[in-house]
């Protein structure tokens, strides 16, 4: 109950509140993961990714099939200025779940901000099988393909990402009508 007060004060932004429940719940249960990974998301959000890489750690450690664990671990190696080490664990979360597009997505942006065009296009490919309606799937497909100076496919998959995000709204407020 502690963890889920936790996630419920995060969500409203009361991190030091939201950490003391997480806390709590650790005290009870040292193996709750999910107290670990709270505690890891609101460092995420401090900016403080090395305490957050550690409380993920800690949460994996428990958890070791995880690929969720696994992305952010990767997302805070990134933010750390390690970008081929979370590449190397991104490669690990899809492999414990090889169509989480999460991975897929989060290793081809890294991927992409390195330079690494080909193999951030590549998975963006795969990527688009996997989740076809996603907006900015197709965008970073139009920013590698500018970079690459294939302006109309650029142009092509940036009026897509358009499209579908327009679309996106369009079901949201379609389903606020409901």
């Amino acid at each position: 109950s502690y963890t889920l007060l936790g996630h419920e004060l995060v969500v409203t932004e009361e991190l030091e509140k939201a950490l003391g429940c997480y806390r709590k719940a650790i005290l009870k249960d040292s193996r709750h993961y999910n107290a670990w990974f709270g505690i890891g998301t609101i460092y995420s959000k401090q900016e403080r990714f090395q305490l957050a890489e550690i409380h993920y750690r800690h949460a994996l450690k428990i958890n070791r099939k995880n690929s969720v664990i696994l992305v952010h671990i990767g997302v805070m190696q990134f933010y750390l200025h390690k970008p081929e080490q979370a590449i190397q664990t991104l490669t690990e979360a899809i492999k414990l779940e090889p169509n989480n597009p999460l991975c897929k997505f989060h290793r081809a942006s890294m991927n992409f901000s390195i330079g690494k065009l080909q193999e951030a296009l590549t998975e963006l490919e795969e990527l688009k099988q996997i989740v076809p309606k996603e907006s900015v799937v197709y965008y970073l497909i139009g920013k590698i393909h500018k970079q690459l100076g294939n302006i109309d496919l650029a142009l092509m998959h940036f009026s897509w990402a358009t499209d579908l995000g327009k679309l996106r709204i369009l079901r949201m407020r379609k389903a606020q009508w409901c």
